[in-house]
Formats: C-alpha cells, sequence, structure tokens
C-alpha cells in the first residue's frame, strides 16, 4: 500500500524552550524514553544496544497504544508532546496510570547521544515512519514551510496490536560497558504492579542471533512480550527488576503513613556498631522522592532541606529516605536531576513534611537507644556486683594464685589488665625492667611503660583476648607489646582474620606465656608487615 506523505516542519513550544534549555544527563535518557513508554500504556519495552557493526544502534521497542495522527504531527517540536495532550485536571493514562514524562517526547535528550533518530510506530488505525536528522534540524527551522521532514503514514493495515520503535544512531561508538550505564537508571521507572516490564539486551560481532528473534525493522508488537520473556529466560537478555539497591534487602523499612500531607515515608535505617551509626554506601543514603512509583536521581538531603530536622547529622551516615509525594506531580520536572517548585510557599511545605516525618522517626529512635544505654549499665552494673561478689569470697575461677598485694581477681576487661600491670610484682613476671608509667584508652595505645635496659618507652596495648585485638580498624606501627588475659577461640599457628588485617600466633618457648603476633596484610601474604611481642596473663601468673 502507497502510504500518505507530509512534510513535519521541527520547531520548539513556549514550555519546551524554558525547560529545554536545562540538558539531559547521558544516563538519564533512556529512562525517560521508557517512561514515554509507560505513559502510553505499554506491557513490555525492550532496550537494546547493537553493535554488531562501526555505526552503533539503540533501539527502544514497546507494545504502547503507539503515537495518534495527532501526537504524530509534534513529534519534532521541542516540547511538543508536552502533557501528552491531558488538561491539568487529568495527568492519566487511558489505564489510570500517573503520566511520568511532562516536557515533550525527549526530541533534545536524544539528540545528545545520537545523530538520527528512525521512528516507526502503530496505532489502531494507521502506522507512522519518520527519520530525523540532527544536522538538519537547524536547517528546517529556518527554511519555508514547505521543508521538513517526511513522515509516511500508512492507513488502517488491520492492527490487532500498537506500538513504538525508536532507533537511536549514535554519534560515536560506545562500549558495551558504557550502554549499561546509560540503561541502569530504567530500574528507577514504576512497574504497575507487575504490569509492564522492561528488557535490557545487547549485542556485537561474535553475538548477533538475537535478530533472529526481534525484527528491529518491522517489530511484532503483538508478540513481543512473550519474545522478551523466553529471551529473558534464555539468558540472552535481562529483566529489570524495580527494587530497591541490593544492599537494602536486608533492612526492613519503616512506613509513616502520613495522611495528613498524603505522603507516605519509607525509611530505611542500617541500625549499629559499637553504639556508632552503621553506614550505608554514599550513594545509597540519603532522602529520595518516588512520584507515582518513579524515583527522582537527587538526593534531597542539601542543608536547606534538612536544616531544620534534629540530629539528622547523628542518623545521616545509615539512613535512606524514600517519600511518596505524588501531588508533586503537576509542580515539578520529572525529567531532571532535581524538583523545580511552581512557587516557594510550595517548597517550603515540602520541608515541612520532610522534617515532620525523618523527625519522627529520629525522636522514637533517640528514646529506644536511649532506653537500650540505661538497661545496658543496669546490666552492667548487676554483673559488675556479681562479680565483686565472687571475688570477695575469693572463688578460685576468679583468682591469680601469684598475685599479691591485695590484686587478688582474674581480669575481665582491658582497664583490669592495665590494672593487674600496675603491680610491680606482675609486672616482673613479664620483663624486670618494665616499670609503669601511663594508661589511657582514649589515646592510640592503652598503656605506656618504660623499659630501663634499653632507656626506651614500650608503647602497649591491653584486651581480654587476641580475638578482641584482631578487630581493630588500626594498629600503630610503633605498636611495641599486647597483653591479653587469654588467647581466647583463637588458635596457635593458623592464620586467621581480623577486621582489618590477616594474624598469626607463634609461641617463644623460652618464656611462659610469651607468643609472637604476626600481622599480615592478606591471608597469602609470605611476610608480615609487623610483629608484635604477646603476652598472655592466664599463663604468666596461674
Amino acid at each position: 500500500m502507497k502510504p500518505f506523505t507530509r512534510i513535519i516542519k521541527p520547531g520548539v513550544t513556549e514550555k519546551g524552550f524554558f525547560h529545554g534549555i536545562k540538558d539531559y544527563k547521558d544516563e538519564s535518557i533512556i529512562e525517560e524514553l521508557c517512561a514515554n513508554s509507560y505513559d502510553a500504556d505499554a506491557s513490555c519495552v525492550l532496550v537494546f544496544f547493537d553493535g554488531s557493526d562501526d555505526e552503533n544502534k539503540i533501539y527502544l521497542i514497546d507494545d504502547g497504544k503507539g503515537f495518534s495522527d495527532g501526537a504524530i504531527e509534534s513529534v519534532a517540536k521541542l516540547g511538543g508532546g508536552d502533557d501528552k495532550g491531558l488538561t491539568n485536571e487529568c495527568f492519566a493514562s487511558s489505564s489510570g496510570r500517573p503520566y511520568l514524562g511532562l516536557f515533550g517526547y525527549g526530541l533534545k535528550s536524544v539528540f545528545k547521544i545520537s545523530r538520527q533518530l528512525d521512528l516507526y510506530s502503530a496505532n489502531k488505525t494507521s502506522t507512522h515512519e519518520i527519520s530525523i536528522e540532527k544536522n538538519k534540524i537547524g536547517k528546517f527551522l529556518d527554511a519555508g514551510k514547505d521543508e521538513g521532514f517526511v513522515l509516511k503514514t500508512f492507513a488502517d493495515q488491520g492492527h490487532k496490536n500498537s506500538g513504538t520503535k525508536l532507533a537511536l544512531h549514535l554519534s560515536t561508538p560506545i562500549s558495551n560497558e558504557r550502554f549499561k550505564e546509560l540503561v541502569n537508571s530504567v530500574s528507577n521507572l514504576p512497574t504497575d504492579d507487575g504490569k509492564i516490564q522492561y528488557y535490557i539486551g545487547l549485542t556485537n560481532k561474535e553475538n548477533d542471533h538475537i535478530f533472529k528473534e526481534i525484527d528491529f525493522k518491522f517489530p511484532d508488537f503483538e508478540n513481543l512480550k512473550n519474545k522478551c520473556k523466553r529471551l529473558a529466560d534464555a539468558g540472552r537478555v535481562q529483566k529489570v527488576i524495580e527494587t530497591s539497591p541490593s544492599s537494602l534487602k536486608k533492612i526492613t523499612p519503616i512506613v509513616i503513613e502520613d495522611k495528613e500531607n498524603d505522603v507516605i515515608c519509607r525509611i530505611y535505617f542500617n541500625g549499629y556498631e559499637s553504639n556508632k551509626v552503621r553506614s550505608l554506601y554514599t550513594g545509597l543514603r540519603g532522602i529520595y522522592v518516588r512520584i507515582h512509583g518513579r524515583l527522582l536521581k537527587k538526593s534531597f538531603d542539601d542543608q536547606k532541606y534538612v536544616y531544620n530536622i534534629s540530629k539528622w547529622n547523628s542518623f545521616a551516615a545509615g539512613l535512606r529516605v524514600e517519600i511518596d509525594v505524588d501531588w508533586l506531580h503537576n509542580q515539578v520536572s520529572l525529567s531532571r536531576e532535581g524538583l523545580v517548585f511552581e512557587n516557594p510557599k510550595l517548597e517550603n511545605e515540602f520541608k515541612k513534611v520532610l522534617a515532620k516525618n525523618i523527625s519522627k522517626f529520629i525522636s522514637k529512635e533517640l528514646k529506644k537507644k536511649s532506653s537500650q544505654i540505661e538497661k545496658g549499665k543496669d546490666r552492667e552494673h548487676k554483673n559488675r556486683i556479681n562479680l565483686a561478689e565472687r571475688r570477695a569470697n575469693q572463688r578460685k575461677e576468679d583468682t591469680y594464685q601469684k598475685i599479691k598485694d591485695g590484686f587478688n581477681f582474674r581480669p575481665e576487661n582491658d582497664a583490669e589488665i592495665a590494672l593487674c600491670l600496675a603491680n610491680p610484682h606482675i609486672l616482673r613476671l613479664i620483663n624486670p625492667d618494665l616499670v609503669f608509667v601511663s594508661f589511657n584508652t582514649k589515646s592510640p595505645v592503652d598503656l605506656i611503660l618504660f623499659d630501663r635496659s634499653r632507656r626506651m618507652n614500650i608503647f602497649c596495648e591491653t584486651e581480654p583476648t587476641v580475638a578482641d585485638f584482631s578487630q581493630h580498624k588500626h594498629v600503630p606501627d610503633y605498636l611495641n607489646m599486647l597483653v591479653t588475659k587469654s588467647l581466647g577461640p583463637t588458635k596457635i599457628g593458623k592464620r586467621l582474620k581480623g577486621r582489618k588485617f590477616c594474624f598469626e600466633i607463634c609461641p617463644d618457648n623460652e618464656q611462659t606465656g610469651r607468643y609472637k603476633l604476626l600481622l599480615f596484610k592478606s591471608t597469602k601474604a609470605k611476610t608480615s608487615f609487623q610483629d608484635i611481642p604477646l603476652f598472655i596473663l592466664d599463663e604468666v601468673l596461674m
């Protein structure tokens, strides 16, 4: 059938101009095109990179409703698809999906990475084809009304299914790794409770078998979903999962429903480690906004948003906040990195919503932490009283028989080990030339001793067991000695992994209770980077 052809002249709408002057980032372009597919009620979207020849292409195929006969007229205009033709009262597709895109069909963004766009789109009554070349847009803008891009329209051919194919002829070749970076943000898009699936694939000169499955020139929109599912099951394309980053899967979100402000706040908190907030990776933590399920890329933890959130800085390192604010949809640009508010009053309302919901979580967490600290203090106090009673009764398991001058107990922590070493009799059993000089648990080393024979300070660390010492993040290179109560679960002669280093214990047969602690940078390292004399009090004093 011979097509009906007409000239489409490029242009720019007023709104398209004002919003278009802010460029997209390359990494958000494919996401924006997929958002158009979502808005078109697609159930399947395939994004495919063809690097099989020197002319790299990215294809995007969906089974949505296709371009209408009226909408295709605006495809070459910057901002031409503004609001998809909807009124302010209706920002949803025919199936009820809230629209994600607000500022046209993405023409300007496409030509950031490509030199030509081929569009093939079928609706229920007709099929449209058009190619738009970047280097001709300026020429046609200045030319007369009879010059522009040729749009071919084929009248009703009995289409049962509709859809759209975009082919982006890239300006410069890219690697497979770069393509993966460009499609990474597609996971920000909602799946409408599984009613739309996104698939990612790529090919090269050695791997072009996918062309036998998918017709990239005239796609089979009707069977696109089933074909993509088969390809995904065979591992030839990847299904994009709408989910939180994998590092958050083990964290159960705390959900706060703020009915007054019509928002839902999901808080991922990474908990505590050694009474401090456990950190999340930089790319995960922060405050993020979802609008109709779509995750915006910017983190809203700038000072202007968090300055009135009490104790925010105390929790920020381990906190991720995702807040659903659907009523911002018509007030912001979803195509940009941040929010563009209609007026300062609206932005202030947004700040108040953030402060109210995040402060609610922080307040509860502070109360919980305070209660736990009090319980911990009570427990420590009871344990201390029980230990004091056992020592007062001189139970053998709590006593070092060799200790004189009132040191009638077995140490339980690093401070009590230092207290034992403060007794000259005990220190002489380790080394008669050592003199106790200073003890401070907040300094880089717990204890300073003086060696009279060598006229020098000995920097010493005290820990209940070697296992406790292995949890240190940093070991000073000037550390001269380690004293522990016992070896604990540590095995002699075996290379073990600590928090920041590996270690091995070698016995010193010349002196009871004396060992050498060897520190290694890895389990396979052949030589140690530090050797530390080690004394076990349980063996020295029994």
